[in-house]
């Protein structure tokens, strides 16, 4: 369809494939299936029927083309499909095919349908969300006690850790894979109710079909249907809205980092390979550059990278297998210098559409008495979207980080560059102890203040040092300062692998158990 020329690339095409025209009709085609086996084994209709029907809800046999088309004329898509099933089963056992779609109704369908379609959904996401957090949790076991700039409103503030903003990274992203999980074992369910939902049509049989269709389609069976009960569906749609910002978030940061002024990381330039290399073709790192964790050894042998590079190739139209001198993906042809942010671009895109999708869902929950008008039918389009956009933005971010490269070197020249005014809580701090409080506050800010002048003048440091040497200069004159504080005390407070250290051991306890719920997350597929 053309309007996935905008909206496709956004996804996968594992995500398109769950999502496309044909798997959607199968789907539903599954339910009518699932539903007359159900019905022939409880005794509602022949076994011969059931049978009949089951063997011809295969979407092959049917016009795709010409179902969406009726669906604008009828409403729904349920009602061209249940309708050409009937016609065709007719075609081969005309008594068969008065038992199609019997005692259902279209949303129970379309609901279950979107279920299914769900489901393998979901098993997309989690295996791309789950391999990028145990890249991020691997980069972080890799990198100890490496020092970075921490930025607050955009500005420099003090020195942290790589290992803290990767634990910063990782963590919400764990909890959304936890949290779509705890969502879909509300929200995966039949729908199945018929008319008004009390499946009047089956009578004393209802529950019966309704056991034996949950356990044909291994959905559970809730305690009533949901046909205008959406809580549960839009709790799972906006914890794919919460993944979608996550994931921006992430992609947020790596794109500001990997601007040149930072320059702290870069993505990979290079598409990832889709099998050895070829003859003669190695890959370099840059100069100075640190290449990131080797892959997570928990991984499947069907290494990510190489999954990713095929989809890149899909996208662009690049032939499969050319070598990497060739297949750039971030430069740009009229300015081959820069080093673009593909990979981040589009979890970015994809975050900034999810909110309008989980605002329209929660909208759509005004829905009137047993079954609505407009409401459910306005969910299908959101809820799709949503899948789309989640699988797109993990799969990308999973290709960012998994070939990411560091520049340690360029993360201590911009903790450097900012002359020590970094540690200047922490200088206030050691000051007081001799000083107390409000005097050491009015000294560091006085420091802060004739550093900041002489870099605003564009003076070089000369002979100040920054604020470390005014705070060394000021020690030795102040006789309090000169006997309250060692000079290795004062050295500490601008060391920042010290500083890397204590924000290392911060997160040391959260990572850890993050590797553990990660862990049992792998040994319990859920889909």
């Amino acid at each position: 369809m053309s309007v996935l020329v905008f909206e496709g690339f956004l996804s996968t095409p594992e995500m398109l494939a769950v999502l496309d025209q044909s798997s959607i009709v199968q789907a539903m085609m599954d339910f009518e299936a699932a539903l007359a086996r159900a019905q022939g084994r409880v005794g509602v209709i022949p076994q011969s029927a059931a049978q009949a029907i089951a063997s011809l809800c295969r979407v092959e046999l049917y016009d795709i083309h010409a179902l969406m088309a009726a669906s604008a004329h009828d409403g729904s898509l349920a009602i061209p499909v249940v309708r050409r099933l009937a016609e065709t089963v007719a075609l081969f056992d005309p008594a068969a095919a008065s038992f199609v779609h019997l005692g259902s109704t279209s949303q129970d369908v379309i609901d279950t349908a979107q279920v299914l379609l769900a489901r393998r959904g979901l098993r997309l996401i989690e295996d791309d969300l789950l391999e990028l957090v145990g890249v991020l949790l691997d980069l972080a076991d890799a990198h100890p006690a490496q020092p970075i700039l921490a930025r607050t409103l955009m500005q420099p503030a003090q020195v942290s850790s790589l290992r803290f903003r990767l634990a910063s990274w990782a963590l919400p992203l764990l909890r959304c894979a936890q949290g779509l999980r705890h969502a879909a074992d509300g929200a995966l369910q039949l729908q199945f109710g018929g008319a008004v939902g009390t499946l009047s049509a089956l009578g004393e049989k209802a529950e019966a079909v309704s056991q034996a269709l949950g356990a044909e389609l291994k959905l559970p069976v809730p305690d009533m249907p949901w046909h205008s009960q959406r809580d549960r569906w839009v709790r799972l749609c906006a914890e794919l809205g919460v993944l979608c910002g996550s994931l921006g978030k992430l992609a947020r940061d790596v794109s500001l980092l990997s601007q040149a002024e930072i320059g702290e990381v870069a993505e990979p330039e290079d598409l990832p390979p889709l099998g050895p290399p070829s003859d003669g073709l190695a890959c370099h790192e840059p100069a100075g550059a640190v290449p990131a964790a080797p892959a997570p050894s928990w991984l499947k042998p069907s290494a990510k990278p190489a999954k990713a590079g095929a989809l890149d190739d899909a996208h662009r139209g690049l032939p499969a297998g050319l070598p990497l001198s060739v297949r750039k993906r971030s430069h740009s042809r009229a300015m081959p210098h820069k080093r673009n942010p593909v990979s981040c671009m589009l979890a970015l895109a994809a975050a900034q559409r999810a909110p309008q999708r989980v605002a329209a869902l929660l909208g759509s929950m005004l829905q009137e008495f047993e079954r609505g008008l407009g409401g459910w039918q306005a969910e299908l389009a959101e809820s799709v979207s949503l899948l789309m956009h989640s699988h797109g933005s993990a799969r990308a971010m999973l290709t960012a980080m998994a070939g990411i490269t560091l520049y340690p070197g360029r993360m201590a020249a911009n903790i450097e560059a900012q002359q020590g005014l970094v540690y200047s809580e922490a200088l206030t701090q050691c000051l007081a102890g001799v000083l107390g409080r409000i005097e050491a506050q009015l000294l560091v800010g006085q420091l802060c203040d004739e550093v900041l002048a002489v870099h605003e003048s564009g003076d070089a440091l000369g002979a100040s040092g920054g604020l470390r040497g005014l705070a060394q200069a000021l020690c030795a004159r102040d006789a309090r300062l000169q006997a309250g504080i060692e000079p290795a005390a004062l050295a500490a407070v601008f060391d920042p692998q010290r500083v890397a250290q204590h924000a290392d051991q911060r997160v040391s306890k959260a990572l850890a158990q993050a590797r553990v719920d990660l862990c049992a997350l792998l040994d319990r597929p859920q889909w």
